[in-house]
């Protein structure tokens, strides 16, 4: 037996199972299973996502809220009518379209009607001192 008998080289050609896995080449495919899985994930959400969204915005805009047809007669009727708001200030309502016509021709209306009855100070007199705060009392 001096001869060494030559066993076969593992693989397809000789029917032998190799002794090590393919590593790489399964945590690649792996890789890219999670990849294509991930990123059909994230178009799926951002699909349901952008649907869901146009579907609430339909039903809201389709959704007239009860009170709104009261709420814009009695903003018509505000922006159209005279009316007395206090007769002892001598404080009115008139209608906007008015009231516009008024102001671009007498632009003075604008102006406040009360002023500040503070005078202010002279220029030449000096500010006066403010006192020092007074010390804290004891308590007993």
């Amino acid at each position: 037996m001096s001869e060494r008998e030559q066993h076969p080289v593992a693989g397809p050609s000789t029917g032998v199972e190799p002794d090590a896995l393919p590593i790489r080449q399964i945590a690649g495919w792996v890789l890219a299973l999670l990849a294509v899985v991930g990123a059909l994930t994230v178009a799926l959400w951002q699909y349901f996502d952008a649907v869901s969204q146009r579907e609430v915005v339909a039903q809201d805009l389709s959704q007239v809220p009860p009170a709104l047809p009261e709420l814009r007669a009695r903003d018509r009727q505000l922006l159209t009518h005279y009316e007395v708001v206090d007769a002892a200030r001598g404080r009115f309502r008139v209608p906007i379209s008015r009231a516009i016509e008024l102001l671009a021709a007498q632009p003075a209306l604008i102006a406040p009607l009360e002023v500040a009855a503070t005078p202010a100070p002279e220029p030449s007199a000096p500010p006066r001192p403010t006192p020092p705060p007074a010390p804290p009392q004891a308590t007993r």
